[in-house]
Protein backbone atom coordinates (compact mmCIF):
# COMPACT_ATOMS: atom_id res chain seq x y z
CA UNK A 1 0.00 0.00 0.00
CA UNK A 2 3.03 2.06 0.92
CA UNK A 3 4.40 1.77 -1.99
CA UNK A 4 1.28 2.35 -4.51
CA UNK A 5 0.89 5.99 -2.32
CA UNK A 6 4.70 6.57 -2.92
CA UNK A 7 3.94 6.14 -6.78
CA UNK A 8 0.87 7.95 -7.42
CA UNK A 9 2.07 10.64 -5.53
CA UNK A 10 5.38 10.69 -8.03
CA UNK A 11 3.02 10.48 -10.92
CA UNK A 12 1.16 13.68 -10.06
CA UNK A 13 4.84 15.65 -8.82
CA UNK A 14 5.23 14.45 -12.73
CA UNK A 15 2.48 15.43 -14.33
CA UNK A 16 2.59 19.06 -12.61
CA UNK A 17 5.98 19.32 -13.82
CA UNK A 18 5.16 18.49 -17.22
CA UNK A 19 2.47 21.15 -17.16
CA UNK A 20 4.74 23.70 -16.29
CA UNK A 21 7.28 23.10 -18.60
CA UNK A 22 4.48 22.72 -21.54
CA UNK A 23 3.09 26.46 -19.39
CA UNK A 24 6.42 28.04 -19.84
CA UNK A 25 7.17 27.04 -23.69
CA UNK A 26 3.77 27.89 -24.95
CA UNK A 27 4.10 31.52 -22.90
CA UNK A 28 7.67 31.89 -24.49
CA UNK A 29 8.28 34.75 -26.64
CA UNK A 30 11.44 34.00 -27.75
CA UNK A 31 14.60 35.81 -27.95
CA UNK A 32 17.88 36.14 -29.93
CA UNK A 33 21.47 37.56 -28.99
CA UNK A 34 23.71 38.82 -31.16
CA UNK A 35 27.49 39.95 -31.05
CA UNK A 36 28.57 42.21 -33.95
CA UNK A 37 31.69 41.90 -32.67
CA UNK A 38 32.90 38.34 -33.14
CA UNK A 39 30.10 37.74 -35.84
CA UNK A 40 28.05 35.17 -33.49
CA UNK A 41 23.81 35.60 -33.38
CA UNK A 42 22.12 32.79 -31.00
CA UNK A 43 17.86 32.19 -31.36
CA UNK A 44 15.76 30.80 -28.65
CA UNK A 45 11.77 29.78 -29.68
CA UNK A 46 11.72 32.48 -32.47
CA UNK A 47 8.52 32.91 -33.79
CA UNK A 48 8.48 36.41 -34.62
CA UNK A 49 10.96 39.23 -36.50
CA UNK A 50 14.01 40.36 -34.99
CA UNK A 51 17.29 40.76 -35.92
CA UNK A 52 20.36 43.18 -35.84
CA UNK A 53 21.89 46.15 -37.61
CA UNK A 54 25.50 45.03 -39.41
CA UNK A 55 28.10 47.25 -42.14
CA UNK A 56 28.71 44.32 -44.85
CA UNK A 57 31.56 44.50 -47.26
CA UNK A 58 30.63 44.26 -50.93
CA UNK A 59 30.94 40.82 -52.42
CA UNK A 60 29.90 37.36 -50.97
CA UNK A 61 28.67 37.13 -47.42
CA UNK A 62 28.64 33.56 -46.03
CA UNK A 63 26.31 32.36 -43.00
CA UNK A 64 26.53 29.49 -41.20
CA UNK A 65 23.24 28.21 -39.88
CA UNK A 66 23.19 25.91 -37.50
CA UNK A 67 19.49 24.72 -36.45
CA UNK A 68 18.80 22.70 -33.05
CA UNK A 69 14.92 22.49 -34.08
CA UNK A 70 12.11 24.49 -35.65
CA UNK A 71 12.16 26.72 -38.64
CA UNK A 72 14.29 29.63 -39.56
CA UNK A 73 13.87 32.12 -42.18
CA UNK A 74 16.36 35.23 -42.43
CA UNK A 75 16.55 38.02 -45.10
CA UNK A 76 19.20 40.76 -45.29
CA UNK A 77 17.90 43.88 -46.39
CA UNK A 78 19.01 47.89 -47.00
CA UNK A 79 16.54 50.32 -46.37
CA UNK A 80 13.12 48.87 -48.24
CA UNK A 81 15.41 46.70 -50.60
CA UNK A 82 15.61 42.85 -50.17
CA UNK A 83 19.13 41.81 -50.66
CA UNK A 84 18.56 38.48 -49.87
CA UNK A 85 16.17 36.02 -48.21
CA UNK A 86 15.54 32.08 -47.29
CA UNK A 87 13.05 30.53 -45.71
CA UNK A 88 12.03 27.36 -44.35
CA UNK A 89 15.44 26.23 -42.85
CA UNK A 90 15.33 23.41 -40.86
CA UNK A 91 18.19 21.95 -41.30
CA UNK A 92 22.04 23.55 -40.61
CA UNK A 93 23.44 25.00 -43.48
CA UNK A 94 25.76 27.36 -45.52
CA UNK A 95 23.82 30.22 -47.16
CA UNK A 96 26.14 32.94 -48.99
CA UNK A 97 24.01 36.11 -50.13
CA UNK A 98 25.92 38.44 -52.80
CA UNK A 99 26.29 42.20 -51.13
CA UNK A 100 26.15 44.83 -54.02
CA UNK A 101 27.96 47.60 -52.15
CA UNK A 102 30.19 48.21 -48.55
CA UNK A 103 26.86 49.59 -46.97
CA UNK A 104 24.73 49.45 -43.25
CA UNK A 105 22.23 46.04 -43.53
CA UNK A 106 19.77 44.98 -41.77
CA UNK A 107 19.75 41.19 -41.26
CA UNK A 108 16.30 40.06 -39.73
CA UNK A 109 15.33 36.46 -38.73
CA UNK A 110 11.69 35.01 -37.98
CA UNK A 111 10.35 32.14 -37.82
CA UNK A 112 8.48 28.76 -36.02
CA UNK A 113 9.90 28.30 -32.75
CA UNK A 114 13.39 27.92 -34.35
CA UNK A 115 16.14 27.88 -32.21
CA UNK A 116 19.76 27.85 -32.87
CA UNK A 117 23.04 30.02 -34.24
CA UNK A 118 24.17 32.03 -37.04
CA UNK A 119 27.95 32.70 -37.84
CA UNK A 120 29.00 35.16 -40.23
CA UNK A 121 32.52 37.26 -41.06
CA UNK A 122 33.64 39.98 -39.68
CA UNK A 123 34.90 42.68 -40.91
CA UNK A 124 36.48 46.20 -39.43
CA UNK A 125 33.32 47.86 -41.55
CA UNK A 126 31.11 45.20 -39.33
CA UNK A 127 31.33 47.78 -36.30
CA UNK A 128 27.67 49.74 -36.31
CA UNK A 129 28.41 53.49 -35.01
CA UNK A 130 26.85 54.49 -31.16
CA UNK A 131 24.86 57.28 -32.51
CA UNK A 132 22.42 56.88 -35.14
CA UNK A 133 22.21 60.35 -37.34
CA UNK A 134 19.73 59.35 -39.82
CA UNK A 135 16.47 58.52 -37.56
CA UNK A 136 14.26 58.75 -40.65
CA UNK A 137 11.90 55.55 -41.00
CA UNK A 138 14.15 54.48 -44.27
CA UNK A 139 16.86 53.29 -41.48
CA UNK A 140 16.54 49.83 -40.47
CA UNK A 141 17.77 50.11 -37.22
CA UNK A 142 15.36 52.24 -36.52
CA UNK A 143 12.83 50.10 -37.66
CA UNK A 144 13.85 47.39 -36.16
CA UNK A 145 13.20 49.32 -32.73
CA UNK A 146 9.87 50.46 -33.93
CA UNK A 147 9.21 46.93 -34.73
CA UNK A 148 10.39 46.15 -30.78
CA UNK A 149 7.93 48.72 -30.07
CA UNK A 150 4.90 47.80 -31.28
CA UNK A 151 5.24 44.00 -30.86
CA UNK A 152 5.76 44.90 -26.99
CA UNK A 153 2.99 47.12 -26.89
CA UNK A 154 0.70 44.80 -28.53
CA UNK A 155 1.60 42.12 -26.03
CA UNK A 156 0.98 44.17 -23.18
CA UNK A 157 -2.65 45.14 -24.02
CA UNK A 158 -3.05 41.86 -25.66
CA UNK A 159 -2.17 40.17 -22.76
CA UNK A 160 -3.29 42.50 -19.77
CA UNK A 161 -6.82 43.36 -21.33
CA UNK A 162 -7.43 39.75 -23.26
CA UNK A 163 -10.90 40.32 -22.58
CA UNK A 164 -11.15 43.39 -24.18
CA UNK A 165 -8.93 44.59 -26.47
CA UNK A 166 -8.60 43.19 -30.14
CA UNK A 167 -6.57 45.26 -32.25
CA UNK A 168 -3.31 48.16 -31.95
CA UNK A 169 -2.86 50.08 -34.53
CA UNK A 170 -0.08 52.50 -34.87
CA UNK A 171 -0.46 55.58 -36.82
CA UNK A 172 3.48 57.13 -35.39
CA UNK A 173 6.29 55.70 -33.33
CA UNK A 174 9.20 57.73 -32.83
CA UNK A 175 12.73 56.49 -31.21
CA UNK A 176 14.75 58.76 -29.01
CA UNK A 177 18.03 58.70 -30.27
CA UNK A 178 20.85 58.89 -27.95
CA UNK A 179 22.05 62.40 -28.18
CA UNK A 180 18.06 63.64 -27.26
CA UNK A 181 18.07 60.58 -24.15
CA UNK A 182 21.21 62.82 -23.34
CA UNK A 183 19.88 66.39 -23.29
CA UNK A 184 16.44 65.41 -22.00
CA UNK A 185 17.14 65.59 -17.91
CA UNK A 186 14.04 63.26 -17.40
CA UNK A 187 15.09 60.64 -19.76
CA UNK A 188 19.06 61.09 -18.61
CA UNK A 189 17.85 60.08 -15.08
CA UNK A 190 16.56 56.98 -15.98
CA UNK A 191 20.56 55.86 -16.77
CA UNK A 192 19.29 53.82 -19.98
CA UNK A 193 21.23 51.46 -21.63
CA UNK A 194 22.63 51.56 -24.88
CA UNK A 195 20.52 48.41 -26.15
CA UNK A 196 17.43 50.16 -23.95
CA UNK A 197 14.99 51.57 -26.25
CA UNK A 198 12.91 54.90 -25.32
CA UNK A 199 10.10 56.01 -27.45
CA UNK A 200 6.45 58.06 -28.32
CA UNK A 201 3.77 56.01 -30.38
CA UNK A 202 0.83 58.00 -31.17
CA UNK A 203 -2.28 54.92 -31.69
CA UNK A 204 -5.81 53.80 -31.70
CA UNK A 205 -7.16 50.43 -29.66
CA UNK A 206 -10.02 48.63 -31.09
CA UNK A 207 -12.62 47.26 -28.52
CA UNK A 208 -14.61 43.89 -28.84
CA UNK A 209 -17.63 43.29 -29.82
CA UNK A 210 -19.74 43.89 -26.00
CA UNK A 211 -16.99 45.23 -23.83
CA UNK A 212 -18.89 47.42 -22.26
CA UNK A 213 -16.32 49.38 -20.22
CA UNK A 214 -14.79 51.27 -23.08
CA UNK A 215 -14.48 54.18 -21.21
CA UNK A 216 -10.82 53.23 -18.92
CA UNK A 217 -8.91 53.09 -22.29
CA UNK A 218 -9.64 56.95 -22.65
CA UNK A 219 -7.94 57.59 -19.19
CA UNK A 220 -5.57 60.92 -19.61
CA UNK A 221 -5.77 60.50 -23.59
CA UNK A 222 -8.28 58.95 -26.26
CA UNK A 223 -11.59 59.81 -27.90
CA UNK A 224 -14.23 57.38 -28.25
CA UNK A 225 -15.05 56.70 -32.34
CA UNK A 226 -17.68 53.46 -32.29
CA UNK A 227 -15.29 50.25 -31.07
CA UNK A 228 -12.64 52.81 -31.47
CA UNK A 229 -10.29 54.32 -28.88
CA UNK A 230 -8.45 56.79 -31.33
CA UNK A 231 -5.88 59.79 -30.61
CA UNK A 232 -3.90 57.37 -28.33
CA UNK A 233 -0.47 59.02 -26.99
CA UNK A 234 1.99 57.73 -24.42
CA UNK A 235 5.85 57.47 -24.35
CA UNK A 236 7.72 54.72 -22.55
CA UNK A 237 11.30 53.10 -21.97
CA UNK A 238 11.88 49.66 -23.27
CA UNK A 239 14.66 47.77 -20.99
CA UNK A 240 16.66 45.02 -22.44
CA UNK A 241 16.72 41.88 -20.35
CA UNK A 242 19.23 39.60 -20.11
CA UNK A 243 17.52 37.26 -22.28
CA UNK A 244 17.20 39.93 -25.24
CA UNK A 245 13.54 40.50 -24.73
CA UNK A 246 12.34 43.32 -23.90
CA UNK A 247 10.04 44.72 -20.77
CA UNK A 248 7.66 47.67 -20.88
CA UNK A 249 8.73 50.43 -18.30
CA UNK A 250 7.66 54.28 -17.68
CA UNK A 251 4.32 54.19 -19.58
CA UNK A 252 3.01 56.54 -19.46
CA UNK A 253 1.99 60.24 -20.74
CA UNK A 254 5.16 61.55 -19.70
CA UNK A 255 8.76 60.34 -18.67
Amino acid sequence: MKKIIIIVATIVVLCAAIGLCTKIFENSKGYMKSDTSDGTATFEKISYDTGFGLNIDEGEFPIDVEMTSGILNIKISKGNDVIFEETGIDASKKITATIPETAFYMITVSGKKACGSLKYPVSESSNVPDIISDMSEENPEVQMKQDAVKRVLMEHYTENYEDAIQEVKYNKVKIYTKEEIENDEALKSLNLSENDIAFEVEYELKVKDGYKDIMQFTAATGEIDGQWVKEKYNCGVLKQKEDGTYELTNFGTGF
